[in-house]
């Protein structure tokens, strides 16, 4: 778990391969869609020898809701929060990326 903000908490993943790492993947799974539909993908890059970041958008999966119904999405805020908690999530766990870094995401 990440406390990105104040009250903001952020399901976060990190996966690592059992060799060397050539690189890490940032991977951001589309909205409604959590950590666990990504599975084969990390394992497949994991095979690869990447180090794989996964999270949980806020408003998804079992990151921090904005709304009082857990059960809702929702994106309270705009994109802005989201770009802020992917900056966060960066920031946290950045030392433990070995580079380069590969953005991956679903839309």
């Amino acid at each position: 778990w990440l406390h990105a903000r104040p009250g903001h908490r952020l399901r976060v993943a990190v996966f690592a391969p059992s060799g060397a790492a050539h690189g890490s993947v940032v991977l951001s799974p589309g909205r409604t869609e959590p950590i666990e539909k990504y599975g084969e993908v990390v394992s497949e890059l994991l095979a690869r020898g990447f180090v794989v970041l996964v999270h949980d958008w806020a408003g998804q999966g079992l990151s921090g809701r904005f709304l009082p119904d857990p059960l809702c999405g929702d994106l309270a805020g705009g994109w802005q929060v989201l770009l802020a908690d992917y900056v966060d999530i960066l920031d946290a766990y950045g030392e433990e990326l070995p580079q380069p870094w590969i953005a991956m995401g679903q839309m």
